[in-house]
């Protein structure tokens, strides 16, 4: 088959190929030069969503914060887990040193005076894990998951002992406090 000269279009210089094919331009270099040139004519403003600076991007990245630290600020507010099917929402705090925390840990922190390291664990005493009070009320600080554990075990005994003598039930897939016992509780 015989080569057929056609013309680079970045440079213009005059190249041979053959006809099947398909070269635009004469080397490798004319070609990323003329990919990075139709990036920038491509290239669009727009401002940030934390912040409001305005910054450069392209179509194929279509970037939405000027950078990573305005990303997490926006995403750090609040972050879930799906536990057992369903959202459950944890609110974070950031720290003077730019870590991002559970309110609970950031509340027992500012308490002690000190940064609870990661085996530590704090444990909400009524259970709801929503239920951050900044005067750590609520809370109990484990040592360790082992202390986390034996806690909530704790609580499975109690339910044990609660159902042989009756004051709890277990009915339609939930454990309800009996009749009689009703009245004991406090009014909402």
């Amino acid at each position: 088959m015989k080569q057929i000269e056609r013309n680079c279009l970045k440079c213009h210089t005059p190249f041979l190929t053959y006809p099947s094919e398909n070269k635009r331009y004469c080397s490798p270099k004319c070609s990323a030069l003329s990919r990075i040139i139709s990036e920038k004519h491509r290239a669009f403003i727009k401002s940030c969503l934390e912040c409001g600076i305005e910054f450069k991007t392209t179509p194929s990245i279509n970037k939405k914060f000027c950078s990573q630290k305005c990303c997490a600020k926006y995403y750090g507010r609040t972050r879930y887990t799906k536990t057992n099917h369903a959202k459950r929402y944890f609110r974070e705090r950031r720290t003077n040193d730019g870590r991002r925390v559970l309110e609970s840990r950031y509340f027992m922190e500012q308490k002690l005076g000190r940064k609870l390291s990661t085996k530590e664990i704090v444990h909400h005493i009524d259970m709801d894990e929503t239920n951050n009070l900044e005067d750590c009320s609520n809370y109990f600080l484990c040592k360790n998951h082992s202390d986390h554990m034996l806690i909530h075990n704790s609580l499975s005994n109690v339910v044990k002992e609660l159902l042989a003598i009756g004051i709890l039930h277990f009915q339609k897939g939930k454990y309800i406090i009996s009749q009689p016992y009703l009245p004991l509780l406090p009014l909402d």
